[in-house]
């Protein structure tokens, strides 16, 4: 009924605008299921299209290694899984990088309506050959010497490094076998990795090369991860550095992240300065406007300021976004 009442109506409109207008609802609204279908495809290419893919491929193991169940594709879902590690205990609200062991996640499938033609292939196209985010590769080695492995890291355009060395007890069978209680692999000799940190056990190199792979794809996930974990030297470290990057487009994350390790360490006047220079990058940036207003109302009782607190914690809710 509604379908035979709008051409009606369109014909009884004489302001050229208005039929104008209601010409192009009327094309809307007969043809709105391919309407939602275009903008569902704009969607996705646009999230493709922009999606900086990072892709671990299988490491190359000992074939002792291989042949108790440790291939190169396990090595890599440990090392993502203590990536993702890392990503929770970061605690941040900033929007992470995704990480696969695949050279491409699936994409739906959608077919056109009354076409029937599969848009996969199109998107997938569009996206390899003309996306100017090319993924990066991350791919890595296990090597064995004598008693002891090393572990080797390599991300694309960034030098290698290794872990290690981590002693097995003569490659004993009963020492590459996992602790289904604990998810941990046993009987690994800590030795000292080329960093002069302890590498308690096999898992530890995994966390070592997580760590890596975070050092120069996303560096403020680990300085995060750093500061939480109480190694605030080491996070204000990669802090100094992302903000001398000229490229880097975390600056507001890295100077907030400055002011609250200042914070912890009682220098105020020292955290508000970075939390300010944080809202010079972003004066809309929610978290250091909520951090400023915790250092106004909780530093020294002489130095108190609730009023510019009380500022501070409006603006943070009128910009209404989660804050840490």
């Amino acid at each position: 009924m509604m379908n035979k009442s709008i051409p009606r109506l369109i014909k009884k409109i004489k302001n050229p605008i208005l039929k104008l207008l209601s010409n192009i609802f009327s094309y809307i609204y007969r043809h709105k299921i391919i309407i939602i279908v275009l903008l569902i495809v704009f969607t996705l290419f646009y999230e493709e299209f922009t999606k900086q893919e990072y892709i671990i491929k299988p490491f190359e193991v000992p074939k002792l290694l291989e042949e108790n169940g440790f291939t190169g594709q396990v090595i890599v879902h440990q090392i993502i899984d203590k990536i993702y590690e890392i990503k929770r205990e970061a605690l941040t609200k900033k929007q992470l990088e995704e990480f696969g062991s695949k050279e491409s996640e699936p994409l739906p499938e959608i077919i056109v309506p009354g076409a029937g033609i599969s848009i996969k292939p199109i998107l997938r196209y569009l996206k390899t050959n003309f996306s100017p985010y090319k993924p990066i590769v991350i791919t890595g080695e296990i090597i064995r010497e004598n008693t002891s492995i090393y572990l080797t890291t390599r991300i694309m355009g960034k030098p290698p490094h290794t872990f290690g060395p981590v002693k097995i007890g003569n490659f004993r069978i009963d020492n590459l076998m996992m602790d289904n209680d604990s998810d941990k692999i046993k009987d690994f000799e800590c030795l000292m990795d080329n960093d002069s940190h302890n590498v308690k056990d096999f898992e530890c190199l995994m966390l070592q090369a997580a760590i890596h792979i975070y050092r120069y794809t996303d560096p403020f996930i680990l300085a995060s991860y750093y500061n939480h974990s109480d190694n605030r030297e080491d996070a204000l470290k990669i802090v100094e550095e992302i903000v001398r990057d000229k490229e880097n487009a975390n600056k507001k994350w890295a100077y907030n992240l400055w002011g609250i390790i200042l914070a912890n360490k009682d220098k105020s006047d020292k955290a508000i300065e970075k939390y300010k220079r944080a809202l010079r990058e972003d004066s809309e940036f929610v978290n250091a406007h909520y951090n400023l207003g915790n250092v106004y109302s909780t530093v020294d009782y002489d130095k108190r300021d609730y009023s510019k607190a009380k500022e501070s914690y409006k603006k943070a809710i009128d910009f209404r976004s989660t804050v840490c």
